[in-house]
């Protein structure tokens, strides 16, 4: 206990890289952004990345950073950094067809997209779209993807002869995705799950994965909790665990959302196999997160250390962890 404290204090042999200001990029669930944009009657920028991709580096370093760039951002949008090889962006990669980097998306609160730039930018070009995307300037492109769900469904085969079955698999998944987001927001029970039963006759290859993620979000956005853990209790249950990031992700959900001791003991379950699979600090993190809450103080400082070594080892911020023990430290 008195070594974790002087931990929260500050006394420990690896420094923390200091943290350069820039976009205030959300480090929250694409359904917490998005009802974050409506709430505050924003526009959303999106920055998707790899780690591999060395514009993407640049452009984080040089543009994002610089000081008329992320005031103006910070003030007007809601900011997503969308990593494309992150199982929980998947879908998001799909639906907006992410398939060069750097690319810059300018999406309506409710999600909708306006424009996709592909390519570094420098801070004023950046900041011309910014403004441009204010001024409503944009309009949204009207290609194949705008057929309705219903007639796609009601042709797909003379569709997919038409267009191909991957583009048609894509079409399918945007009018599906853009329905979920509907309901969503007009917490239209009915729609949602007839939009569901229309997805499962699209033949989609991955149709499983697809529907759990629509259920998800949607389930996130209208904040229906209880459906949110029977879903993913169902979908983890069925599959083999072996994606530690999203076993991770659920986890996290349950400890921001959700009260039941027997429902928080499973996330903790998720928690242990995602460490099993890669020991790394996002999942002690949730892991220590998760054991506070459930009054397990003593197994949770041990894995809040471990959280922070490795936090410090690799040069990663770890206020969030470090508040969390100052929070449950008697």
């Amino acid at each position: 206990m008195r070594h974790l404290l002087h931990i929260v204090l500050g006394i420990f042999t690896i420094p923390l890289l200091l943290q350069a200001e820039s976009i205030d990029f959300q480090d929250r669930s694409w359904a917490d952004v998005l009802k974050t944009a409506q709430q505050e009657k924003k526009y959303i920028f999106i920055d998707a990345y790899a780690d591999y991709c060395l514009p993407c580096k640049a452009m984080e370093k040089e543009t994002f950073s610089q000081n008329k760039v992320f005031h103006y951002f910070n003030q007007h949008f809601i900011s997503y950094k969308m990593d494309i090889e992150a199982d929980k962006n998947d879908y998001l990669v799909q639906v907006y067809q992410i398939k060069e980097l750097p690319a810059l998306l300018f999406l309506t609160p409710e999600g909708i997209l306006l424009q996709k730039i592909i390519g570094k930018q420098d801070a004023i070009p950046l900041l011309q779209l910014g403004e441009k995307t204010l001024k409503n300037q944009w309009s949204v492109e009207q290609d194949e993807s705008h057929i309705s769900l219903d007639k796609l469904l009601t042709n797909l085969e003379d569709y997919k002869m038409q267009h191909g079955g991957r583009t048609v698999n894509w079409m399918v998944k945007k009018q599906v995705y853009t329905q979920v987001l509907q309901s969503a927001i007009s917490k239209d029970i009915k729609l949602f799950q007839s939009v569901l039963s229309n997805a499962s006759k699209a033949n989609l290859p991955d149709i499983d994965r697809f529907k759990f993620n629509m259920q998800a979000l949607f389930y996130e956005i209208v904040e229906d909790w209880q459906n949110y853990s029977t879903i993913t209790s169902n979908y983890l249950n069925i599959k083999e665990n072996s994606n530690p990031k999203q076993l991770n992700e659920i986890a996290w959900m349950y400890y921001l959302n959700i009260e039941d001791p027997q429902l928080l003991k499973k996330a903790i379950k998720w928690a242990e196999q995602s460490i099993k699979i890669e020991s790394e600090y996002y999942n002690n993190r949730t892991y220590a997160a998760l054991l506070y809450k459930i009054d397990e103080t003593k197994k949770a400082y041990k894995i809040a250390e471990r959280a922070i070594y490795m936090a410090r080892a690799r040069g990663i911020d770890d206020t969030e962890m470090i508040n969390l023990i100052k929070k449950n430290t008697k």
